[in-house]
């Protein structure tokens, strides 16, 4: 892969000179990963001795000598300086290293004698090649004039072989280039093909992977590629994260998730490389759970700008080869570190179609009227029993109720009169004893999941319907129900002021957790911080309704409670007129969040 950069290299080692040459490119490239692995062993077959030092955080040129002189050191003496802190880069600190190493001569003063020798250049070191890494990570404080100065002075001006390694976009010094022309005189831009580079390192680092980069090599290197990764650290902790999700799931699942999970780790493990998600989004997932509907709503954020989720919706789809499907254990994962192994198998089993035995039953109950009327009356047997021992999804026992009403209405299976309210209510109890069978409590999954257009009018169904966002609300809504709790109670608190709840979503998330009653807690201070809010968030925004779709029928329901509920509660005459003031203020923020009409004629 490498072999021009090191016919380049060998034949500048080959030669007597009095320059250097410089190995060049942007972070991540493998610059590093070059040298550590392949051109060291490159100088060593030329019978000279590499010295490998990082530049980084280079304060003091003499520094730079002991580090060197260390390098030589140990060479020499493999036996005696094997154990060297590599940290011993002052040269007090070199003293105190060496000194248990030197049995018949007196520490310090063999010590002082080698760094005299090597200052007074009466060690050789024209059998070594410097290499001298990290060139644009030096000390603010050492100039790059002073640097290049001292190593050509001291080393390539006297034929000792010297490498520099950089990226030139990161060296801010305004000198650099006119220095640079007196001691390197050609700078080798490494920029090696990206799919040998890939290949190469794959195989150093995960030498026992290599059945599966033989398979899988050409898919791995156009995602990779799709997506812009080319730093190796990244592609490292890319592959290290995908080997340990993929690590116990079973070989017929993984032939079929293999390659959505590989593209699930590489965004989000990207994404995270590059701060765009972070452990604040375990919230909310920065609605990447939500795509399409992020997509086709157009959501806008505050500012009026498309949100996180619609931009990640429209960068990485199906059409570009990175299509994303939102697995919460993956996300958790790559966030937290912590891999929920059985969350993840039973996601996978949901996408991927490996139906239990009572999944498989609600699957062909789907096609009843196709049965003969044995296998139906069977069917549905079996089904009541996996509905009495709490077998079933809360998701699955509504559209089960759908299906058994069906039945019983039509008569299709003979004296078929359960209590389907009574029956179905128990499922619903029995299936939450497993937290796995309660679905998730978001709005936008729960309304679709509890409603059933035909069955708008039927109260059991309504009933069972609550019941189930009742359950999905205790799962996953227990912190978020707390945060707006808490908020009222600051907002009462002379002491501590509320933190801020997300843009558009407090009235609303009140509405869909029953928090309405919170409000007569207010004091007289708290109602004054909900007036204030309405103030700064919608009424003072222009074209409020714009950027926030969630709040103006939350609010009405909010306003209309406190009116209907006020005469009943036990506060004062003050505090009366106070909750008058801020239904004021509620009704001017309803106004504001009102589209006008001639927008609504237009679009």
């Amino acid at each position: 892969m490498n072999k021009i950069y090191n016919e380049i290299i060998n034949n500048y080692i080959s030669k007597d000179s009095d320059f250097a040459i410089q190995i060049d490119g942007p972070w991540g490239c493998g610059k590093t990963y070059y040298i550590q692995n392949e051109l060291l062993n490159v100088i060593q077959n030329t019978n000279k001795r590499p010295i490998y030092i990082s530049l980084n955080g280079l304060e003091k040129l003499n520094d730079i000598d002991t580090r060197i002189l260390l390098e030589v050191l140990k060479s020499k003496n493999k036996g005696k300086l094997s154990n060297l802190n590599p940290l011993a880069s002052k040269i007090g600190d070199l003293w105190i290293e060496i000194s248990p190493s030197f049995e018949k001569l007196n520490a310090v003063n063999k010590a002082t004698g080698f760094i005299t020798k090597f200052t007074n250049s009466k060690i050789n070191l024209t059998e070594y090649v410097l290499i001298l890494d990290d060139l644009e990570r030096i000390s603010g404080d050492l100039s790059i004039s002073n640097l290049f100065g001292h190593i050509f002075d001291c080393y390539t001006s006297k034929n000792v072989k010297t490498i520099f390694v950089s990226n030139e976009l990161e060296i801010k010094d305004e000198d650099y280039r006119t220095r640079k022309e007196k001691i390197i005189r050609r700078t080798i831009s490494y920029a090696p093909s990206f799919s040998e580079q890939f290949v190469t390192f794959f195989k150093k680092k995960y030498p026992e992977k290599q059945n599966l980069l033989n398979f899988h090599k050409d898919f791995f290197i156009s995602r990779l590629d799709k997506k812009g990764v080319r730093n190796l650290r990244t592609i490292a902790f890319i592959f290290d994260n995908f080997f340990e999700v993929i690590n116990d799931i079973n070989d017929e699942l993984l032939k079929e998730c293999f390659e959505q999970l590989f593209i699930d780790v590489l965004l989000l493990t990207d994404e995270y490389k590059l701060g765009k998600i972070v452990k604040e989004d375990l919230s909310d997932y920065k609605h990447l759970n939500d795509l399409g509907l992020a997509y086709q709503l157009k959501i806008k954020d505050k500012e009026n700008k498309d949100t996180y989720a619609t931009l990640f919706f429209q960068t990485y789809n199906q059409s570009n080869g990175l299509n994303f499907v939102f697995l919460k254990s993956i996300f958790d994962f790559i966030i937290t570190g912590y891999l929920d192994k059985e969350l993840l198998k039973q996601e996978l089993n949901q996408i991927y179609n490996k139906y239990s035995e009572e999944e498989k039953a609600y699957r062909k109950l789907q096609d009843f009227l196709y049965l003969e009327e044995k296998e139906g009356k069977e069917l549905v047997f079996k089904i009541i029993e996996y509905l009495n021992s709490g077998k079933f999804h809360l998701a699955i026992i509504l559209k089960l109720y759908s299906s058994f009403k069906l039945i019983q209405e039509r008569g299709y299976i003979e004296n078929f009169n359960h209590n389907l309210e009574e029956l179905f209510t128990n499922a619903i109890e029995e299936s939450s004893k497993n937290i796995e069978n309660i679905p998730m409590g978001d709005r936008f999954v729960m309304d679709d999941i509890v409603f059933d257009n035909s069955l708008k009018d039927d109260a059991t169904y309504l009933k069972l319907s609550d019941l189930v966002r009742e359950k999905a609300g205790v799962k996953q809504s227990n912190s978020q129900i707390d945060v707006i709790k808490t908020l009222f109670s600051d907002a009462n608190s002379d002491y501590r002021y509320p933190e801020r709840y997300e843009f558009g979503k407090l009235y609303n998330d009140i509405v869909y957790f029953k928090l309405e009653p919170l409000f007569f807690s207010l004091n007289n201070k708290g109602i004054a911080y909900f007036q204030s809010l309405l103030h700064n968030d919608v009424i003072r925004i222009k074209d409020p309704w714009q950027t926030d779709k969630l709040s103006k029928s939350a609010l009405e329901h909010i306003k209309s409670f406190i009116e209907d509920n006020i005469q009943n509660q036990e506060i004062d005459n003050m505090r009366k007129k106070r909750f008058s003031d801020l239904l004021g203020v509620m009704d001017k923020s309803i106004k504001a969040l009102t589209e006008p009409y001639k927008n609504r004629e237009t679009n």
